[in-house]
């Protein structure tokens, strides 16, 4: 009997044992497939066209006109994707918005060429904090004849959208200075900067608001 009983309280535990291991067996399984999941939604989330919009001021100044912007920040605005972000002159600015490059040697107000920089895609904790982190996650869309608006130093700079290309990462020329002004933004490949960059070239146009 003492056997027995042993064996049964032996076969008992192991049982109890074996359920629990079973238990935090299907509670890792749940919990990497919710991980996952997540994941997934974060990754695609900029691409929800239910989240809002990334616009930093008040929404008038999306649609722009000279009268708006006098006291407003420094901003690239595109009507397309409903965007409107701070232009900033430093590499940190890339945090809150986009990277005027080489400010000091063009920039709207100067000309040449105009080289504004900003994310494709940057992960954050929630889907909105990545949709805020990947502003030009959507740049693809915009195509020839889109019109892009900049305000610097107070002033309204609007520019038509002239065409719209591919380059490696090491095709730096896109940079350079240009003896005529114009506009260039660029952006990481979705498969990340050694993939290669989204170009989009625009030059100035007179828009009668």
């Amino acid at each position: 009997m003492k056997k027995a009983s042993i064996y049964y309280h032996g076969t008992r535990h192991f049982s109890r044992y074996a359920c629990n291991a079973r238990r935090r067996t299907l509670l890792l399984a749940s919990s990497c497939i919710l991980a996952g999941t997540y994941v997934l939604l974060l990754s695609f989330s900029p691409r929800f066209s239910t989240l809002n919009a990334i616009v930093t001021h008040t929404p008038s100044i999306v649609e722009a006109t000279a009268s708006d912007v006098t006291k407003a920040d420094d901003s690239i605005i595109i009507e397309k994707l409903g965007l409107s972000l701070p232009l900033g002159p430093k590499e940190a600015d890339l945090k809150k918005g986009a990277w005027l490059r080489y400010g000091d040697r063009s920039n709207p107000e100067i000309g040449g060429n105009t080289v504004i920089a900003g994310h494709r895609f940057e992960i954050g904790w929630t889907p909105w904090q990545t949709k805020k982190r990947s502003p030009f996650y959507k740049l693809n869309l915009v195509t020839k004849g889109d019109i892009v608006k900049i305000i610097y130093a107070g002033k309204l700079h609007s520019y038509r959208v002239s065409k719209t290309y591919h380059v490696a990462a090491t095709e730096t020329w896109i940079e350079d200075n240009s003896a005529e002004p114009k506009l260039t933004i660029y952006s990481c490949d979705l498969g990340g900067a050694d993939k290669g960059r989204i170009v989009v070239e625009a030059l100035p146009v007179e828009i009668k608001e």
